[in-house]
């Protein structure tokens, strides 16, 4: 198994959801597993290759065996780390960590246009700081709370928590309120004051929450 997948495997289930039965993604797609999108070519090619009619599987007539699944997932990932690679450069992807090549991948799972020029650019001079500027800020162009939220947890994973919360420390007044504005859109209200629970004192500028013990009795 790749080296990034104990970072990724947990990360991509989080943000994408994960069923062996057929769901709706976010646009609507008809979708299996971790976000594996029914429509997509080189998904149906796998699963013809393990004799798997896409339109039985995305109508429901037949459902795709747990090991199959676990297969194809595998061979899509094997693709789609060969598509982040060509899109970042070889030589600048190998050069990051497994938990940073995992943050990679799921930007580039959702789409390949994730990972810019400016990004690949801030990786590549080794600035964390300004990679994860354009990550949180400039890579959400449908200022998306869901697609923030995911972005956020890749920042977190790719950056650790001490250059995650600097990245907000540079950040202007009105950049962070534009952060705030996108959470605010959020339909769930449980999803978005779990949102701002966690992420509110980064945009606030106060102290994130702790829990103090009792000190006296």
């Amino acid at each position: 198994m790749a080296d990034y997948r104990k970072f990724f495997d947990p990360l991509i289930k989080s943000v994408e959801g994960h069923s062996d039965d057929v769901y709706a993604d976010q646009k609507g797609n008809a979708t299996v597993g971790t976000g594996l999108n029914l429509e997509d070519g080189t998904v149906q090619g796998l699963m013809k290759m393990r004799g798997y009619d896409p339109d039985e599987v995305k109508t429901g007539k037949r459902q795709i065996a747990s090991e199959d699944l676990t297969s194809i997932n595998d061979s899509y990932l094997n693709d789609r780390e060969r598509l982040v690679k060509g899109k970042m450069g070889n030589d600048l992807y190998d050069t990051l960590q497994p938990h940073e090549k995992a943050a990679m991948m799921s930007m580039g799972y959702q789409s390949l246009n994730n990972l810019g020029p400016t990004l690949t650019g801030a990786i590549a001079g080794n600035d964390k700081i300004a990679s994860l500027r354009e990550m949180i800020l400039n890579t959400n162009k449908d200022k998306d709370p869901g697609i923030l939220r995911r972005r956020m947890q890749e920042a977190e994973l790719y950056g650790g928590p001490l250059d995650f919360s600097s990245a907000f420390k540079v950040m202007s007044p009105e950049e962070k309120q534009q952060l705030t504005s996108i959470i605010e859109k959020t339909q769930n209200e449980h999803t978005r004051k779990e949102l701002m629970d966690k992420y509110g004192p980064y945009l606030n500028d106060a102290p994130a929450k702790q829990a103090f013990s009792k000190l006296f009795p």
